[in-house]
């Protein structure tokens, strides 16, 4: 292939992907960040309400749980699944039906994925610690192993079919001239291993779980990236190919307020 040729079409001009790269990994880094400060926040509101002069960090609530009572537990345990789960369908419900694509939908889009990713994610990771809060719930409501290794695996498939399901909305945003790959590399691949690596501003953690999180489950969106590859041929219409500098400076900030947490 020559130099200025793309996998599209062997006599287009090279579009690059820059700039939609850099968006992009602003995009789902902030997210990531935010609905894990959100998620936390839905643990601290319920704990504060029922008196127990919880503590907000950046990915956990410290509270003491000695002679409290069990549903209060269970509660403040469900909440930040739950809030998580409402949060992606409403994200993801507003940015599918915006008329107008651009950073904010495609802000909402991310953060719709990663309030599903949370919630589901959590279901999935209950049988292997009942520290966390789908396994310290189910565990303390005595649901029996068969019925919480049901709910994980199905929890995994219903991930797997929505993500797949959804990756069409990536469709709209890139530069014509730009092929397939590219825009998948662009919006989704690089992104995600951007978001992996991105753990480190997690440390130091109370569990092993706070870290396992944040690294193992952004591998869940490569379900998104191959299906993209496989399927899109939407035109795109959406560049987002000039760098944000906004968008840079409210990741940078939500990385901050992040790190002033922890």
């Amino acid at each position: 292939m020559l130099p200025n040729q793309t996998l599209d079409s062997p006599t287009a001009t090279v579009v690059t992907t820059r700039g939609l790269t850099v968006n992009s990994v602003a995009l789902i880094i902030l997210t990531s960040l935010l609905t894990t400060v959100l998620h936390e926040c839905a643990h601290y509101v319920p704990a504060y309400l029922y008196g127990f002069k919880p503590e907000l960090h950046h990915n956990f609530v410290a509270y003491n749980t000695a002679g409290r009572a069990t549903n209060q537990l269970v509660g403040i345990a469900a909440a930040g699944p739950v809030f998580s789960l409402l949060l992606g369908v409403i994200c993801l419900l507003v940015s599918v039906h915006l008329p107008r694509k651009g950073f904010v939908s495609l802000f909402l889009l991310w953060m719709g994925l990663q309030g599903l990713l949370t919630f589901f994610g959590y279901l999935f990771i209950a049988p292997f610690f009942t520290y966390g809060d789908t396994g310290f719930v189910f565990a303390t409501l005595g649901l029996p192993t068969w019925l919480i290794i049901s709910i994980s695996v199905a929890s995994f498939v219903l991930l797997n079919v929505v993500f797949k399901r959804l990756a069409g909305e990536f469709g709209p945003y890139g530069r014509v001239g730009q092929s397939i790959p590219q825009r998948a590399n662009a919006l989704l691949l690089f992104p995600i291993l951007a978001s992996v690596a991105s753990a480190v501003v997690q440390l130091p953690v109370p569990t092993f779980l706070s870290l396992l999180a944040p690294v193992m489950m952004p591998m869940a969106f490569l379900s998104i990236y191959g299906t993209f590859r496989r399927t899109d041929r939407n035109q795109p219409t959406v560049p987002l190919d000039q760098i944000s500098w906004l968008l840079i400076g409210l990741t940078l900030a939500m990385i901050t307020l992040f790190r002033l947490l922890s």
